[in-house]
């Protein structure tokens, strides 16, 4: 096998979203705005009385590596999904963009994770969970031999809700390292940083990159100052990417501070603007690129995922022939 540019670790969720009114959310005994936990019965439930919903396949690292093999990088995904209606759903939907399945789904009984997004008429969004077979992610999973050859490694902080993470993870992070291998830790989620912030933290003296927005990073290091949040990261020489949405993207790497403008465009949903944006930059310093075209690529990639709803991008051609140094 050809070894890998790029190896993720993450969740293997199925994402719909709908739109409809605060009363029809309420109906179902939801709090508007909330995010909700429910069991596989439920959930279902939930989606087969929506025939509106748009689907895709998610999942911060999932949607990195599909950017990431539109670009034509060698890529694969450690994650788990079982073979259920959401489960080939989500394999179909990587391998037919380019991203190589390091796991097979399963026929266990869990069903595959899903999160349900409901948007309402104020802008806001009341998620429902259901945290399924990706939370049986384990040791014997992992394909060592794709993380020892892989040039980076890709962490979703997602995998610290699965069972004795914090475990096996150390052991996949001691072994990258011994390999030489680039870990890049994805924040991918507030809530998720908020609730393992101090392992998160921990986990700064072991990765090379840590990549998240602005909120992910003040709820990481509690404080809101950018500049404590760079020094911060600063320590051992990690480097920190940090996107603020309109505002651009500032890199931290070895005591500079790296600032891009973001690329005007057409927003329809910002769902996985962060992940493109990352996918940029990784093609780059792959390419041998400083970070400054990796975060001018990031954000050209970003800008592009914004004019399309969920979270696959399908004018990549066209921003491809954009870019200022070969593909």
């Amino acid at each position: 096998m050809t070894p890998l540019d790029v190896v993720g670790v993450g969740s293997a969720w199925v994402n719909r979203v709908t739109t409809c009114h605060r009363t029809y959310i309420e109906s179902l005994g939801l709090v508007p705005g909330s995010v909700t936990k429910v069991g596989a019965e439920q959930y279902r439930s939930l989606c087969d009385h929506r025939v509106d919903q748009l689907q895709y396949a998610g999942g911060s690292v999932a949607n990195t590596l599909v950017a990431l093999a539109g670009l034509q990088r060698n890529v694969g995904f450690l994650g788990k999904a079982t073979t259920d209606g959401d489960g080939l759903f989500f394999l179909n939907d990587l391998v037919s963009r380019g991203v190589s399945m390091l796991i097979e789904p399963s026929d266990q009984e869990q069903s595959t994770s899903g999160c349900f997004y409901y948007q309402d008429h104020t802008g806001d969004v009341t998620k429902v969970v259901h945290l399924g077979a990706s939370a049986t992610l384990g040791f014997a999973d992992m394909s060592m031999q794709s993380i020892i050859d892989a040039k980076y490694l890709l962490i979703e902080a997602d995998v610290l809700d699965m069972p004795k993470s914090n475990q096996w993870l150390v052991s996949v992070m001691d072994l990258a390292k011994k390999s030489q291998t680039c870990i890049i830790l994805v924040l991918s989620n507030k809530h998720v940083v908020g609730r393992h912030r101090e392992f998160l933290l921990s986990m700064l003296s072991c990765v090379d990159m840590v990549a998240g927005n602005e909120i992910e990073f003040e709820v990481l290091t509690n404080t809101q100052s950018e500049k404590k949040i760079l020094d911060a990261c600063a320590i051992g020489g990690l480097v920190a990417v940090m996107t603020s949405g309109a505002n651009g993207s500032v890199i931290s790497t070895r005591g500079d501070s790296i600032r891009t403008n973001a690329v005007p465009g057409r927003i329809v949903d910002t769902t996985a603007a962060g992940d493109y944006y990352l996918a940029g930059l990784i093609h780059a310093l792959i390419s041998g690129k400083s970070f400054a075209e990796g975060a001018n690529l990031g954000s050209a990639l970003s800008s592009g995922i914004c004019a399309e709803r969920g979270s696959r991008c399908f004018s990549l051609a066209s921003i491809r022939a954009c870019v200022a140094f070969p593909m």
